[in-house]
């Protein structure tokens, strides 16, 4: 699977297509959608009530191509984890909807698959923190936006944060979130925690921290 390795803000995000799936739209219309109360940054937004959609048969294909390629990724940017996949769900857009800036916590990578084309995806670097080195003042945010076209798999780990902006249409997408199968699961790793795993897996940084593009 070829994936393209885009270096971010002092991050990267991975990006692939993988296809249209077959009869999508059949098939997001048979679950219940019902707004995600717990997500204070998603107000409007609606999604599936199930959360391990890649165990369902008619899901599955997806859910493996998504492990498959989060994998791939995550050894193209220097871990030697294994991945699992601990939940999957499909977001529900109506026109005007958009989810505010947020990570997805107790996660390790995320995945967002695109059924069609889709309005931007925004990941933005708190102006605050720096991704290795903590005690860094940032006066301005950084932001990358990507606009995902059809069948396009988008990867990234799951401390960035990131935005979707708004659009006249009705739109869905296939989400899921990742953990190493050697980390404890139970264990709430913290943002902090991921930041250290990055200088461990030998990813050059300068001296304030930010990471050098190389090839990976």
């Amino acid at each position: 699977m070829k994936i393209e390795n885009i270096p971010i803000l002092p991050a990267y995000f991975g990006v692939t297509n993988v296809g249209v799936m077959k009869n999508w739209k059949p098939k997001v219309d048979e679950f219940f959608y019902a707004p995600n109360l717990n997500n204070q940054y998603s107000p409007t937004t609606t999604i599936t009530e199930e959360k391990a959609i890649h165990k369902m048969p008619s899901w599955k294909p997806l859910g493996d191509i998504g492990l498959k390629a989060a994998n791939q990724w995550i050894n193209m940017i220097g871990y030697e984890h294994e991945l699992f996949i601990t939940s999957s769900w499909i977001n529900k857009y109506t026109p005007g909807d958009v989810v505010y800036k947020h990570i997805h916590y107790d996660s390790f990578l995320s995945g967002v698959y695109y059924f069609e084309d889709c309005s931007s995806i925004v990941f933005a670097e708190s102006p605050h923190k720096s991704l290795f080195v903590s005690g860094i003042e940032k006066t301005q945010e950084q932001t990358f936006t990507y606009t995902p076209k059809a069948g396009d798999l988008v990867l990234f780990l799951s401390y960035t944060h990131h935005l979707t902006l708004p659009s006249d249409q009705l739109r869905y997408s296939f989400a899921f979130d990742c953990y190493p199968k050697n980390m404890n699961f139970t264990e709430k790793y913290n943002e902090y925690k991921f930041k250290l795993d990055h200088v461990k897996a030998n990813l050059q940084v300068d001296a304030k921290g930010n990471r050098l593009i190389s090839d990976v």
